[in-house]
């Protein structure tokens, strides 16, 4: 059964996936992850929009991304929205800004504006993951992907750089090149750890936060924090798993995700426990929660709009 934390990063998966795809040149596997990724609900707005500043960012983000790789004719519409979502955001960031640019550039057929738009792309990827020491990391396959989704729309951008290679991008794939026979039907994009958030507190020390989803009514206790497949929230398997996901997610640039690292090897990374629920009753936490490796606990009520 998925949790919250799972349905919440719906969207960011969908973008990784259509991203995948672009770069796969399977042109129906394209279509396929993008019709889903354009299905997704306005009630995962409703649910987390509230929560996270951030969340109508990347839900329209996903669904403007699914729009343009199906030449849609809701990808004017769903761009505004993406534009409206960015506008919540405190500090955009070169991201947001550039990929706004970006699809602006797409639907005018502009040569010049892409070229731009994806000169910014690159310098935000490369800028956050620069000379990686992991070789997965070394490719912008991000890049690959918004370099072939731009030729669907005629227009002929380039990034000159050894992290984006040609083989990847280039115009026609040779008839003699290798093809697995790998069935994909029945593949699933889905987090090891569930949600979580890295952070600093007042005093700049790294903080992970685990969030577990809690219906209220009775006290929070040791056996309602759940096991991830990458092991219990906030133990040491469930951090070292939620670490190498941050490393690859856009959301966190790589200083806070090495800050991170370090803190945790050296036993000073603070591991909150943010528990969200439903009622607005009294009820808190149990002493059994003192038996987890738990340096703070955060309780959200009424986070899912319900009395008690």
């Amino acid at each position: 059964m998925l949790s919250r934390g799972d349905w919440c990063g719906e969207p960011q998966r969908f973008t990784r996936a259509l991203r995948d795809a672009l770069v796969s040149r399977d042109d129906h596997l394209t279509a396929e992850i993008a019709t889903e990724a354009l299905g997704m609900d306005e009630c995962y707005l409703d649910e987390f929009a509230d929560d996270y500043t951030d969340f109508p960012a990347y839900y329209y983000g996903a669904k403007a991304l699914a729009a343009f790789a199906l030449d849609h004719e809701r990808a004017p519409e769903l761009l505004a929205h993406l534009e409206e979502g960015i506008q919540r955001l405190d500090d955009p960031g070169q991201f947001w800004t550039t990929i706004s640019d970006y699809y602006h550039a797409l639907l005018d057929r502009s040569q010049a504006d892409a070229q731009a738009a994806l000169d910014g792309l690159f310098d935000y990827y490369a800028g956050n993951r620069p000379e990686p020491d992991d070789p997965k990391h070394f490719v912008l396959h991000e890049i690959c992907a918004y370099i072939l989704l731009a030729r669907r729309y005629g227009l002929d951008i380039t990034i000159d750089s050894e992290r984006v290679p040609a083989a990847l991008t280039r115009e026609d794939v040779p008839a003699d090149d290798v093809e697995l026979d790998i069935d994909l039907s029945d593949l699933t994009f889905k987090s090891d750890v569930g949600l979580f958030e890295l952070e600093r507190d007042d005093d700049g020390t790294p903080v992970i936060a685990g969030r577990i989803y809690h219906p209220g009514g009775a006290e929070v206790t040791a056996a309602d924090v759940p096991e991830r497949e990458a092991g219990r929230v906030l133990s040491d398997d469930w951090i070292e798993a939620a670490l190498d996901e941050a490393s690859w997610r856009d959301h966190y640039g790589d200083d806070l995700v090495n800050e991170a690292r370090a803190a945790f090897e050296d036993g000073s990374l603070v591991r909150k426990l943010v528990v969200v629920q439903d009622r607005t009753d009294g009820s808190l936490f149990d002493e059994s929660l003192t038996e987890l490796p738990v340096d703070d606990i955060e309780l959200m009520k009424g986070a899912g709009k319900r009395g008690n």
